[in-house]
């Protein structure tokens, strides 16, 4: 049964939406995702913004947003993502993320995740979703 999450979740601009949902998974990764990764790793990967790797997930989304010039709201985005299965720590941390990148602040990361032409994807994901 899906669940319609359109009454209780902000709207986001679709490009926007299509990055956070990008995020969402790679975070919050599903059952099958985990266990291959974790039978190829022998480690477990924290589903949180505590790890590393998410972090700078986090963080390179919203500066390919902010470079690209796509708006985000870091009130809006704590509450996309609350509404969307985010814990309500890790929710508070995106907010808090996207907030510093918008003001300019630096974080130190790894490196990004997604790769410079993410941005290409989730305008081709927000394309498919109208």
């Amino acid at each position: 049964m899906s669940e319609d999450k359109s009454a209780t979740s902000p709207a986001l601009d679709p490009v926007v939406e299509a990055a956070m949902t990008h995020l969402t998974s790679w975070v919050y990764p599903p059952l099958r995702q985990r266990i291959s990764y974790f039978t190829h790793n022998n480690r477990r990967r924290e589903r949180s913004l505590k790890n590393p790797s998410n972090r700078a997930a986090t963080v390179h989304v919203f500066k390919h947003l902010k470079h690209h010039k796509y708006p985000f709201q870091p009130d809006q985005l704590r509450d996309w993502g609350i509404a969307h299965g985010w814990k309500a720590d890790d929710a508070q941390e995106l907010h808090d993320y996207a907030e510093g990148v918008l003001t300019g602040k630096r974080y130190h990361t790894d490196p990004d995740p997604f790769g410079m032409h993410a941005i290409h994807d989730w305008r081709e994901d927000a394309a498919k979703s109208k």
